[in-house]
């Protein structure tokens, strides 16, 4: 069962660049090992409405790792995943 660590962070920047519009696409998060991140780690990507609204969008696992940074697959994805968007624990 993978791990889901208690992390709070954003989605720093999308594969080429681009918009993330489906599952097993890569994108990149800024935390990384030194926040406690394992590869296979699991969280999920919160997307905030211009109200304040937090809805669930789509949930990720890390796949490689830096110090500050990680890449991570996407497993699972209702709607576009944007640079800036939020990235949190799955508890």
């Amino acid at each position: 069962t993978a791990r889901k660590p208690d992390i709070s962070g954003f989605v720093i920047a999308t594969q080429q660049m681009r918009t993330v519009v489906a599952s097993f696409n890569i994108l990149f998060i800024d935390k990384g090992s030194s926040n406690g991140l394992e590869v296979g780690d699991m969280a999920k990507v919160i997307s905030i409405d211009k109200y304040n609204n937090a809805r669930t969008i789509g949930i990720i696992q890390i796949i490689s790792l830096k110090g500050q940074t990680a890449a991570a697959i996407v497993r699972e994805s209702e709607s576009v995943i944007s640079k800036g968007d939020e990235v949190r624990s799955m508890k």
